[in-house]
């Protein structure tokens, strides 16, 4: 399970520099979308440490 966590986190941290530069890039404001992200990014990692 914690594998699939940190599958997750990763793809999760690739998917916010993605949107942070596309909307710099577009012009577009992805700020909250982006804050959703980074919310399950920072749950999985919790999800993670408590299981080590």
């Amino acid at each position: 399970m914690d594998e699939i966590r940190i599958e997750a986190i990763s793809k999760l941290d690739n998917l916010i520099v993605e949107w942070t530069e596309r909307g710099e890039r577009l012009g577009i404001d992805f700020s909250e979308q982006i804050k959703e992200m980074e919310y399950l990014k920072s749950k999985y990692e919790r999800e993670v440490s408590a299981n080590v």
